[in-house]
C-alpha cells in the first residue's frame, strides 16, 4: 500500500472530515405572459408570468447533491438542459405565502396560483400583480427601463446554511407573443435578461460596517461607510 502522513479525523490525525454534499440544484424559468400599465411616476408596472421550477435528480430519482460552496460556482448558474429532473415545490409551500415563492418587489395585492400538469403534479406557478422598480431617466425621453421580477425561495431565507442553488432554464424563459404593450410593434423593443445573486438575511454574523449620509442635497449621494465601533472587541 501507499503511505501517508496525518490523514483522517481520528486521534493524531491532522486533517478534517470531508464536506458532505448537501445542496440541491433547482432550475428556474420565468415566462412573461403579459406586461402593462407601466407607471414611471410611481415606479411600478403590471406583470403576468409563469414560474417553472425543476429539481435536478440522479438517474434513479434521488436528489443530485452538491457541496455547500456550489452556491458560488458560476458554472452551475446556467442549468444547461437538466438531464434528469422532477417538478419542484418549495419546502413547506402549503404553509407559506405565495406557494413558497418570496416575491421581493411585489405589491401586497396579487394572485399566485399552482397550475397542475397532466398527472396531477405541479407544472408551474402563475403570478399576476403589480411590481415596483427603479425608474431610469438618465437619457429621458429615450431611456431604457429595466422592469425587474425578483423572487426567492422563501424557506431558504429561514436557514443558516445554504440548501439549494438556483440556475436559469432558458428553454422555459422569455417573453410571450401574447404581450400587448403599447408603443411596441411585435414586441421588438422588449428584451429578456436574468441573473442570480446571493443575499444575506438577519441576523448578520458580522455587521462590521454601517453607512451614513450627513450631507444635505437635492440629489442622491453615495453614502460613506464607517466601521461599527467595538463590535469585534474582546
Amino acid at each position: 500500500g501507499s503511505g501517508g502522513g496525518g490523514g483522517g479525523d481520528g486521534p493524531g490525525g491532522g486533517g478534517s472530515a470531508p464536506v458532505e454534499p448537501s445542496v440541491r440544484r433547482v432550475g428556474v424559468g420565468v415566462h412573461v405572459v403579459n406586461l402593462a400599465d407601466i407607471d414611471m411616476k410611481n415606479g411600478k408596472f403590471y406583470a403576468d408570468f409563469e414560474v417553472y421550477l425543476h429539481k435536478e435528480v440522479e438517474e434513479d430519482g434521488s436528489d443530485r447533491l452538491y457541496p455547500p460552496d456550489a452556491v458560488n460556482d458560476p458554472d452551475l448558474a446556467e442549468c444547461g438542459n437538466l438531464r434528469h429532473w422532477v417538478p419542484y415545490a418549495p419546502t413547506h409551500a402549503a404553509t407559506l405565502a405565495d406557494v413558497g415563492l418570496q416575491l421581493v418587489n411585489v405589491d401586497r395585492l396579487r394572485t399566485v396560483s399552482r397550475v397542475g400538469g397532466a398527472n396531477g403534479s405541479l407544472d408551474h406557478i402563475r403570478v399576476q400583480s403589480y411590481f415596483f422598480y427603479r425608474t431610469n431617466v438618465t437619457y429621458w425621453p429615450l431611456n431604457i427601463e429595466a422592469l425587474e421580477l425578483m423572487l426567492e425561495e422563501a424557506y431558504e431565507g429561514l436557514t443558516t446554511e445554504p440548501t439549494l442553488v438556483l440556475c436559469h432554464m432558458p428553454e422555459y424563459s422569455g417573453l410571450s407573443d401574447s404581450i400587448r404593450l403599447p408603443g411596441t410593434i411585435d414586441n421588438r423593443l422588449l428584451t429578456y435578461s436574468w441573473g442570480t445573486t446571493e443575499h444575506c438575511n438577519p441576523p448578520f454574523l458580522r455587521p462590521v460596517r454601517e453607512c451614513s449620509n450627513e450631507g444635505h442635497s437635492l440629489f442622491e449621494e453615495m453614502c460613506d461607510c464607517l466601521p461599527v465601533e467595538d463590535f469585534d472587541a474582546d
